[in-house]
């Protein structure tokens, strides 16, 4: 298990008229703090994001966001 991090990742999924962006930003913190946006179609799935999280990192600020875009 990570300890502790900083970095940024990001990601991008397109298919027909849907696109999805994604970015993960972590930086240094004593204690695990979660930020999480998304879209609200998606917005079920804040609550398992956040446990997968918490099963990976155990301190740091992390903040995620899911970007979608439908044409």
């Amino acid at each position: 298990m990570l300890k502790s991090m900083t970095g940024f990742g990001d990601a991008r999924y397109e298919k027909d008229d849907l696109s999805f962006a994604l970015e993960v930003k972590t930086v240094n913190n004593r204690y695990l703090k979660t930020s999480i946006k998304l879209p609200d179609v998606l917005a079920f799935a804040e609550s398992e994001i956040e446990k997968l999280i918490k099963e990976h990192i155990s301190r740091g600020s992390v903040y995620f966001n899911i970007y979608m875009k439908d044409s």
